[in-house]
């Protein structure tokens, strides 16, 4: 910026409308001194905030000064923007606040560094999603209360055990019910984990392909078959999966609710349409059999594969924690990516690497991986 004020004012001093300009723009009307770079950092801040367009409107009505009061206004938006994020990373265990004198010093979690390394429009989603970050806080009770609510209703008015109707998969259903209204919410949300966890080690690389593909895929266009219709066609331990995923986004939706975070940084999803096919394509299926299964024109279909593998790659390339770094969250932080879900997320990579969307990039080796999960898995 100081080299950008220099510049400006090389040209402010040799012109009269612009010295003009500039003391319109200036609160005291004057111009007395050079554009500083200060100023020129806070008009940056002030044009690229939420309030853009009506700061620009009130320009073309020939307002052109900037206020303090809208800088200020702006300033203390972005501020608590950011402690939003800081409070929901606090929630689910990718912040700690430290023991220094500091209470606005943070100690990064592998869980927080893993969220750092990923790029999705919402990276703690795509960690949560695979069971490495859960609300260690209790920040989502309100959640517990909604769900004990609406179990005890469905069991007053839907599922009596002396009814003929009953069978033993309404008693699943109320023995699901007892976990979910038994402990605190920071035990819930860990159980939720642990069994999200489970479930993706039962599935296999194709259909782990399948799975990160609904975290990363663009919203479904109208389509002829139903969600219902969609779910069905994929494989048990899929639908386990997903499942057990949307227990995770609802949770993580009802935090980021309480903390408001930006919309567009805060979305979760889970879009199934693409599944099927990018399971199918890991899995070995041909390209004419994977255009006709998609229905998709020949490139959009290279962007959904594109889109998984790079998914994959990202999950797979996160720095490896052995398994006994990931058995709790006793300091106050999560894991971060299982190390057994991480190695699934590469061999999925593997698989699905193959003409048209063959990659040249490889996963760099890790002598001790083998070794490390092994003795790990035995103690």
């Amino acid at each position: 910026f100081t080299s950008l004020a220099s510049m400006i004012n090389n040209f402010v001093t040799q012109s009269e409308p612009l010295q003009s300009a500039l003391a319109e723009a200036r609160k005291g009307g004057m111009f007395d001194s050079d554009v500083t770079a200060g100023e020129i950092s806070l008009y940056i801040k002030a044009i690229s905030s939420k309030r853009t367009k009506q700061v620009i409107k009130r320009i073309n009505k020939g307002r052109a000064m900037i206020s303090d009061d809208e800088i200020d206004y702006q300033d203390n938006d972005s501020w608590e923007e950011m402690k939003s994020l800081i409070n929901v990373l606090e929630s689910f265990g990718c912040l700690r606040r430290s023991a220094s004198v500091d209470e606005d010093t943070f100690v990064v979690s592998d869980a927080g560094k893993d969220v750092g390394m990923l790029n999705f429009e919402n990276s703690l989603w795509g960690l949560v999603a695979m069971g490495g970050a859960w609300d260690i806080a209790g920040s989502s009770t309100d959640l517990d209360a909604y769900r004990s609510s609406l179990d005890n209703f469905f069991e007053e008015n839907f599922v009596e055990e002396s009814s003929p109707g009953y069978s033993g998969d309404d008693n699943d259903m109320l023995r699901d019910k007892a976990f979910r209204t038994s402990g605190d919410t920071e035990n819930k949300s860990q159980a939720e984990a642990s069994d999200l966890i489970s479930n993706l080690l039962e599935l296999s690389p194709s259909e782990m392909a399948g799975y990160v593909s609904c975290l990363v895929a663009d919203e479904s266009r109208k389509s002829d078959t139903s969600l219902m219709e969609t779910f069905g066609k994929l494989s048990l331990a899929q639908r386990r999966a997903l499942e057990s995923a949307s227990l995770a986004a609802e949770r993580l939706l009802e935090v980021q609710t309480k903390y408001p975070v930006d919309e567009s940084s805060s979305s979760c999803r889970l879009e199934l349409g693409t599944c099927n096919v990018v399971t199918e394509w890991a899995a070995g299926c041909t390209w004419n059999e994977a255009l006709e299964m998609s229905g998709a024109a020949p490139g959009d279909l290279v962007r959904v594969l594109q889109r998984g593998l790079d998914a994959l790659r990202q999950f797979g390339n996160l720095p490896y924690h052995p398994i006994r770094a990931t058995n709790g969250a006793s300091k106050g932080e999560c894991p971060g990516i299982h190390p057994e879900v991480r190695k699934l997320c590469r061999d999925a990579a593997t698989q699905m690497d193959r003409y048209p969307i063959k990659d040249i990039l490889s996963f760099p080796a890790e002598d001790n991986e083998s070794n490390t999960l092994g003795e790990t898995t035995s103690s």
